[in-house]
């Protein structure tokens, strides 16, 4: 069914990409950032106020080489370590994604760094849940 962002008299992307974020756990908003990972460094920032915390984190992808992803504070401190996101042979390439260890993001106002890097120039959709403390 085409979302009805293209058309279609489907949901909106926004609701499906919802629907898709409460599935690994609560959350009151959430934040999508679409990434163009290569090997250079590729990042984007997100803040947290006051009573919020990371819910879940939840990277998509279609990319056969793979990317390493890690989440920094403001001062650049690991907070999650870099994971590898690549397909595995036999997954379903359709829906292919992994989900990160939110538990290591403190709680409250706090400002990180979702960092990537890759050996090939691919396409990988970051979500991250955030739900009230």
């Amino acid at each position: 069914e085409l979302l009805s962002d293209y058309g279609g008299t489907g949901h909106s992307f926004d609701d499906v990409l919802k629907k898709r974020q409460q599935e690994h756990g609560p959350c009151s908003r959430y934040i999508a950032e679409t990434m163009a990972v290569s090997s250079r460094e590729s990042h984007f920032s997100f803040d947290l106020t006051k009573g919020e915390k990371v819910s879940s984190v939840v990277i998509y992808s279609k990319g056969d080489s793979g990317a390493e992803i890690s989440i920094r504070d403001s001062a650049g401190t690991v907070l999650i370590e870099p994971t590898t996101v690549k397909r595995k042979a036999g997954v379903d390439n359709a829906h292919y994604s992994v989900e990160l260890d939110s538990s290591k993001l403190p709680n409250g106002e706090a400002s990180f760094k979702v960092i990537a890097t890759g050996a090939a120039k691919e396409y990988y959709l970051i979500t991250v849940g955030v739900s009230t403390a």
